[in-house]
């Protein structure tokens, strides 16, 4: 997806310009491209933030009406539903508030490969039931 190569090297701010498949995609091609140490910045709002969220939401309405894209579609999500997502593609996710003395209700993820268990960490169960 060409548009979402241009979106990895620009940032991950517009994610909610895109539809719900197209973000996938977007996030897909950037885990593909991630390195071991990597870290995936995304900066989105949070659908569930309340009055705060309507703020975020009617600035984008009015960005696309003064740039003449009256039809711009958005698809927002909840933290909630950003995180599920990450999680689904394999990325763990560290989540931090970006609207502190603002009125909109951004959130920032930072995203990183989820650790795959190595022997060294892998838990063992050390317990002694059914041991007589």
């Amino acid at each position: 997806m060409r548009i979402g190569i241009q979106l990895l090297q620009d940032g991950l701010d517009v994610l909610h310009m895109l539809s719900p498949e197209e973000q996938e995609s977007v996030l897909a091609a950037a885990c593909a491209s991630l390195t071991a140490h990597g870290r995936i910045v995304v900066r989105e709002a949070d659908a569930g933030g309340g009055w705060r969220f309507a703020m975020v939401a009617i600035g984008n309405r009015l960005k696309a009406v003064a740039f003449g894209d009256w039809r711009q579609r958005f698809a927002f999500r909840t933290a909630a539903e950003w995180q599920a997502c990450f999680q689904r593609l394999g990325l763990r996710c560290a989540t931090q508030d970006m609207g502190q003395g603002t009125p909109f209700a951004n959130v920032l993820f930072v995203l990183s490969r989820a650790a795959a268990a190595s022997p060294s960490t892998r838990r063992t169960d050390t317990s002694t039931a059914g041991v007589a």
